[in-house]
Order: C-alpha cells, then structure tokens, then sequence
C-alpha cells in the first residue's frame, strides 16, 4: 500500500471550510480512481495547518492518479483560502485496523491477551 500526504496552510478560522471542501472535491475525486484505499484528514484548528493522507493499493494506483488528485487539492485549497505547503510519497509499512472491540480492551484477535498462548507470564507476584 502507498500514501500520498498533502500539507495544507491557511486560516484557523477557515478550518471547517477546508474540511468540507476536502469531503465535497478531494474524497469524490479520489473515489473514482483505480487503485484508491481510503482517505484520512488530520488538523490542528488553532495554526490552520492540515494533512490529507490518501492510501493506494499500488505505487501505479498513485502515479495515476496524481493529475486528477493534483487538480482537486489545488481548486479545493484556493476555495478555503489555503496553500498547498507540500506534497509528500511514501509507502506504507504498518497497517494495523483497529476494530471497536479492541480500543475498548475486551480482546484482540478474538483471543484475550492474558489468555492467548502467546503472551508472555505475568510478572505480577
């Protein structure tokens, strides 16, 4: 799997503009191209800046959809008012979905930890 970030500057204030550019222009677009595994966006409401993380199956996936991608990020950031800081590649070398049984500790992988073969003896006397 591979992820493109995009690091957006702009206006704390116009925080929630960016984000509902980004769900109505950026995810659509990424929708329709081959190869797209989902889509992430983090900010940080009082400097302004915010990340958009999108996941590809294939380095091909994300080679062919920057021309679109490109197009999206740029439009949607001169709507709200942001600059489009950089653009970074990488590929992805954890992935670990966690599902809502596991945050809230009641087991992991269907087995509880203490329980599992696996886990090492508890220290506790």
């Amino acid at each position: 799997m591979f992820a493109r970030i995009s690091t957006f500057e702009g206006l704390a204030e116009q925080t929630a503009e960016g984000i509902r550019l980004a769900r109505r222009q950026l995810l659509p677009v990424a929708r329709l191209q081959e190869g797209f595994r989902g889509m992430y966006l983090m900010f940080d409401p009082e400097s302004g800046r915010s990340l958009a993380m999108t996941l590809w199956e294939t380095e091909e996936d994300m080679a062919r959809s920057e021309e679109a991608v490109r197009r999206a990020r740029t439009e949607s950031a001169a709507v709200a008012g942001e600059r489009v800081a950089s653009v970074e590649r990488y590929e992805v070398a954890l992935s670990e979905p966690v599902t809502g049984e596991e945050v809230a500790g009641e087991s992991l992988g269907g087995h509880d930890r203490d329980a599992s073969p696996s886990a090492p003896p508890d220290p506790r006397p």
